[in-house]
């Protein structure tokens, strides 16, 4: 499983989601999964809009701009033609934007969880996301020098948690209004 950064927003309705899930798949109700995973979806667009404009108006101290080539160069590593490949390079690779561009949200059967997708950063700054939401920081060499490291936070700490929790006791009221609905239209 890929490297993400998650926050559980409903700790208290989970089991109830997943019988809820159940029971629409031994109903055979697919249209009413389907009502009821856009209702998520919009539910939580906002806060997932809230969490990406939160990471670009993070402001990191210690160094900055190291990693951007590098972020460009494996995009276009990504990419499946040379002219995306072209693109991939000429566009700013920017950390706070990149990680902005990876979070999401996420609706299953077992739930609902909102996410930061590290897997579309380079292997050695998939640990980022994580650390730009700690209050402590990341430690690195500037420009590859091992004997000397360097701490970098990113400010305000918590700009994924803190925004979703703000956030979370309206969309958990919404999402449980949208199950009871479901429940009702199973049960006529």
């Amino acid at each position: 499983m890929p490297d993400l950064l998650r926050i559980a927003t409903n700790v208290q309705q989970v089991q109830q989601f997943r019988d809820l899930s159940k029971r629409l798949k031994t109903a055979g109700r697919g249209d009413l999964r389907k009502q009821l995973n856009k209702a998520i979806k919009d539910a939580g667009r906002p806060i997932v809009e809230d969490v990406r404009n939160a990471a670009q108006g993070l402001h990191t101290t210690s160094s900055h701009g190291g990693g951007a080539r590098q972020r460009q160069r494996y995009a276009a590593s990504r990419a499946r033609s040379e002219r995306a490949a072209a693109n991939a390079l000429r566009r700013s690779g920017g950390l706070r934007r990149r990680v902005a561009a990876a979070t999401t949200l996420e609706s299953t059967r077992r739930g609902v969880r909102f996410v930061v997708r590290s897997a579309q950063l380079p292997p050695d700054q998939r640990s980022l996301p994580r650390h730009m939401n700690s209050d402590k920081g990341w430690r690195h060499p500037r420009f590859g020098d091992t004997d000397h490291w360097y701490t970098q936070k990113a400010t305000p700490a918590g700009y994924f948690s803190k925004t979703i929790s703000q956030k979370s006791h309206e969309f958990r009221r919404y999402i449980g209004a949208q199950m009871e609905q479901i429940k009702k239209q199973i049960e006529q």
